[in-house]
């Protein structure tokens, strides 16, 4: 979060300046779970994003990030599900990419987010 603070010009912590605001729009998920010696439940979930935040003087993003990509680990523990990274060397990279119309995508385990 810092780095991305940073980069938009704000500083590191701190609340945000009036009308400052990012929208993260998910399209698209692959969960599974992941194989544990001592049988916790662990979940990687990647995502497929568009950001979009505001544009110079308060209008349209110009220029947002489209098509993201990113991954994260979660645990079951205390009856929540919880960010961890002590699982992250079991994580492997999705070998089809999401496309909404690949039959390969869906097949890969891709799940296309509605709203």
């Amino acid at each position: 979060m810092r780095a991305t603070r940073e980069y938009a010009g704000l500083p590191p912590s701190g609340a945000a300046p009036p009308g400052f605001f990012v929208t993260t729009t998910v399209k698209a998920v692959r969960l599974r779970t992941l194989p544990t010696e001592d049988d916790t439940l662990v979940q990687e979930v990647w995502m497929v994003y568009d950001r979009h935040g505001p544009g110079s003087g308060g209008g349209p993003d110009k220029n947002p990030l489209t098509d993201q990509m990113d991954s994260i680990v979660l645990v079951w523990e205390d009856g929540d599900w919880k960010l961890t990274e002590e699982y992250d060397s079991l994580k492997n990279y999705p070998i089809v990419p999401y496309d909404p119309d690949s039959p390969k995508a869906w097949q890969h385990g891709w799940w296309q987010v509605d709203r």
